[in-house]
């Protein structure tokens, strides 16, 4: 045999239980709000952080192309330099200088750089003969009178 028996609360349990359920709600909201709030938070440094690796990249991209660049123009200088120093010494060959005067201005050249105390230039025994010559021509033209 079953019996059903109303049984109604006091209400202060009633009271007790409406006060519960509303703090379990705004418990919920208040969490809602926070995880809504950080996936924001987490978005925007996301967005930010994006941005950042972009710009870093762009900077390293810039900088590649940048040293390229100045790769290619050290290239080119140099070819050019080195086609000029072939032009010249074609014209040299072609015009079959007096070897005795290449000597003297080959060791013109050398004199510019002996100048310095740590300079160390070595000459051929063969060569000897040719830099008195050219040590006294040069002192001889070093007496000339210029025509100011």
């Amino acid at each position: 045999r079953i019996e059903i028996v109303e049984v109604t609360p006091p209400p202060q349990i009633l009271q007790a239980l409406a006060l519960q359920k509303q703090a379990d709600q705004e418990k919920r909201a208040k969490i809602l709000q926070s995880e809504g709030l950080q996936q924001s938070a987490v978005n925007v440094a996301d967005g930010d952080r994006q941005a950042a690796i972009k710009e870093a990249e762009g900077q390293r991209q810039a900088a590649i192309l940048r040293a390229e660049g100045l790769r290619q123009a050290l290239i080119l200088e140099a070819e050019g330099k080195a086609q000029a120093i072939k032009t010249v010494y074609d014209a040299i060959k072609a015009a079959s200088p007096d070897p005795t005067l290449v000597a003297i201005l080959q060791l013109e050249t050398l004199a510019k750089f002996a100048d310095s105390p740590n300079t160390k230039i070595v000459i051929p025994a063969e060569s000897s003969a040719l830099l008195g010559a050219a040590q006294a021509i040069q002192s001889v033209l070093a007496k000339v009178p210029t025509a100011d």
